[in-house]
């Protein structure tokens, strides 16, 4: 037996015997940006917008 975390964007079609099941509860992640302030230019800043973009379409789960 063996156990395997995959996100969902990961999963396809199992081969024979294998079933992807979620937890329960769910798990959750916590994702950070760590950069050095001299280097804070235009992509830096853009990743970080990109960032905080995608954090407010994440639906909230009732923990």
């Amino acid at each position: 037996m063996a156990v395997c975390l995959t996100p969902a964007t990961a999963r396809r079609a199992a081969p024979p015997g294998v079933r992807f099941l979620p937890f329960r509860p769910a798990l959750r992640r916590d994702i950070r940006a760590a950069w050095l302030t001299r280097g804070e230019g235009p992509p830096v800043r853009a990743c970080l917008a990109a960032l905080a973009d995608a954090a407010e379409r994440v639906p909230v789960r009732a923990g």
